[in-house]
């Protein structure tokens, strides 16, 4: 997307800090060419030495681009590039928001390569997913993409002993399944995530097929860990998903929450500057086969549109011809500077993920499910005896609808 358009969108919402987010969005990348460096410059530029402080709000750039989670590529940049246009304490600002941001990194890299170790000790295959590990896979870096928890992904059968090993090892579980209430929605509920915390706080999930059920289709395990690569952290060798993978599981992930952060529509672009290059005809094939071709083209289409992501002609082919994703795309963008201060109605929402959908029915179907499952938060709403489980069912609806309202006001 242009400066221009971007600034058209801002706007259209009434946003009073053009600058701010045109300036994050050029950093949002993890390496800039000439034309990059130019666009920041031109953002700072001014006729004094202070521009940064006369046109853009430091801290609220600042605030911004931490809610976006893509503070350390701005500091990065700015830092880099920026020359005397930056004032000195906005600086000093994005400096101390960095060193925050890598002591986190090397605490979660560390945590995270001990959990690698102690489930590979115990036998259960379980594969670390987004976190430190996608960070040093794209970004080369894993300090310059935060991440809050970290996410394992391994078969649902091996779900009892990954419960043990954690448990072993000090972890809480966020249900407990020698609790008889908790033992019953693990049992019979549709688990988001299993969850842990160690001692430290440190949030840990777990995902399975069962549980990543915003795919219309259950993950392949065998194909999944066939196609499993290798990735540096720390000088550990350490297994995650194959780019082609990485860019289907993401892009059902940022569909799954209507990407409202620019960092996973930055680690789309990421994905396809890789280097080693995308194998285009492969990831679109296990889209298909997964039902999420369009999330997948959506995705692609975010990165392109906001980042320049270089995307082959046949697949640009497709993503202009799909008038469905072209609509997805402008609505995503017109509200990604809100962020999380964007909270789409139960309509919406509903609407988003069938329009998501290459088939109606399936888009039809899969909200049905979406919205008739009990979840672990169902559980936590209202408290039943085992024998009236089924009147989860009937209340989940109303309470999608209690929480997210119907949209009619901002």
């Amino acid at each position: 997307m242009s400066v221009r358009d971007t600034t058209l969108l801002l706007h259209e919402l009434g946003l009073a800090r053009q600058r701010e987010w045109q300036l994050i969005v050029a950093c949002s990348r993890g390496r800039l060419d000439t034309s990059n460096r130019e666009s920041i410059r031109s953002l700072l530029d001014g006729s004094t030495a202070g521009a940064l402080q006369e046109q853009v709000d430091g801290r609220e750039l600042i605030a911004t681009a931490s809610r976006h989670r893509v503070d350390p590529l701005l500091h990065r940049h700015l830092s880099a590039w920026s020359g005397d246009a930056v004032p000195p304490a906005a600086l000093a600002l994005l400096e101390q928001a960095a060193r925050l941001r890598m002591r986190q990194a090397l605490m979660l890299a560390g945590e995270m390569i001990e959990l690698v170790d102690l489930f590979e000790r115990e036998g259960v295959s379980a594969i670390p997913y987004k976190g430190p590990a996608l960070a040093s896979l794209i970004y080369g870096n894993f300090a310059l993409r935060p991440s809050e928890d970290l996410d394992f992904v391994l078969r649902q059968r091996d779900i009892p002993q990954a419960f043990e090993v954690l448990r072993s090892a000090g972890y809480k579980a966020e249900l407990d399944p020698e609790i008889a209430r908790d033992a019953q929605c693990l049992e019979r509920g549709n688990i988001g995530q299993y969850c842990f915390y160690s001692r430290s706080g440190q949030l840990v999930e777990l995902h399975t097929e069962k549980t990543l059920r915003y795919f219309p289709v259950p993950l392949d395990w065998e194909g999944l860990h066939g196609r499993i690569q290798t990735v540096a952290i720390s000088g550990r060798s350490v297994k995650t998903f194959s780019l082609e993978d990485l860019l289907i599981l993401l892009s059902v992930h940022g569909a799954k929450h209507f990407w409202n952060r620019l960092c996973w529509i930055a680690d789309i672009a990421e994905i396809v500057r890789t280097p080693r290059g995308v194998d285009w005809t492969l990831s679109e094939k296990l889209a298909a086969r997964m039902g999420c071709r369009r999330m997948w083209l959506l995705g692609l289409s975010l990165a392109k549109e906001i980042l320049e992501a270089p995307l082959p002609p046949a697949i640009s082919a497709q993503i202009k011809s799909d008038r469905t994703i072209v609509a997805l795309s402008r609505r995503v963008q017109m509200n990604l500077p809100l962020g999380n201060e964007w909270a789409p109605g139960a309509p919406e929402r509903l609407f988003f993920r069938m329009r998501s959908h290459e088939n109606a029915l399936d888009g039809v179907r899969q909200c049905f499910r979406m919205a008739t499952q009990p979840t672990e938060q169902d559980w936590r709403a209202h408290e039943f005896p085992e024998w009236a489980w089924p009147v989860y069912t009937l209340l989940r609806p109303w309470r999608l609808l209690r929480n997210h309202g119907l949209g009619l006001r901002r």
